[in-house]
C-alpha cells in the first residue's frame, strides 16, 4: 500500500496497552484495599495490598517515563507530533511542530528480535525521521517481518516522499 501525505502515525500502541493493563491491576489493588478496610477490616491485608499498590505504581511511573513513541501527522511541509497521554500519564518523547527542513534522513533500524525463547519478539523494524542539530529523532512507524510489512521498503517510500535519503541500521536486540 503506497504511503501518501498527509500521513498519520501512532507508534505508542504497544506501550499504551501495557500501561492500561498495569493501571487495571492498580485499580484491582485499590478495590482490594477498600474492601479490606470497609468489609473485612483486615489490617494485614490493607498493609500488604498498600505495599503491592505502591510497588506497582513505582513501576508504572518508571515505565511511562521511559516509553517513547509519538502520535502525529506528516504533511508536505511539516510534522506535527504529540505525546501519548494515558489517563493523565504522559509518555516521554518528542512533541511539537517541526519543518521537514529540520530532518536529514529516514533511518530504518532493523533488529532480529530476542534470542531468548522466553521473550516473544520477532524480527522487526523501526522507522525514524533523523533530526538535525537540536531536533529530536521521531519514530514514525514500526513494522514486523512476517506480517506482510516491509520496513525497508516503507523507509524508502518515506524517503522518496519526503525527499530525504534512506539509511539502514542493524541494531542488536
Amino acid at each position: 500500500m503506497p504511503i501518501t501525505l498527509p500521513y498519520e502515525f501512532d507508534t505508542t500502541r504497544e506501550g499504551t496497552w501495557v500501561v492500561k493493563i498495569m493501571l487495571g491491576l492498580e485499580f484491582i489493588v485499590a478495590v482490594g484495599i477498600v474492601y479490606s478496610l470497609g468489609v473485612s477490616r483486615s489490617w494485614p491485608a490493607v498493609l500488604q495490598l498498600s505495599l503491592t499498590g505502591a510497588v506497582l505504581l513505582f513501576f508504572i511511573l518508571r515505565l511511562v517515563k521511559n516509553l517513547t513513541g509519538s502520535i502525529g501527522t506528516i504533511t508536505a511541509n511539516e510534522i506535527v507530533v504529540k505525546r501519548r497521554n494515558v489517563y493523565g500519564l504522559e509518555f516521554s518523547g518528542p512533541a511539537g511542530v517541526f519543518s521537514l527542513h529540520q530532518f536529514t534522513a529516514v533511518r530504518v533500524e532493523e533488529t532480529s528480535g530476542s534470542p531468548s525463547p522466553d521473550v516473544q519478539s520477532g524480527p522487526h523494524e523501526r522507522i525514524y525521521l533523523v533530526g538535525k542539530n537540536g531536533t529530536p529523532d521521531i519514530l514514525i512507524a514500526r513494522t514486523s517481518r512476517g506480517s506482510g510489512e516491509d520496513g525497508i521498503t516503507m523507509g524508502q517510500d518515506f524517503g522518496g516522499l519526503l525527499n530525504l535519503p534512506c539509511e539502514r541500521k542493524r541494531v542488536p536486540y
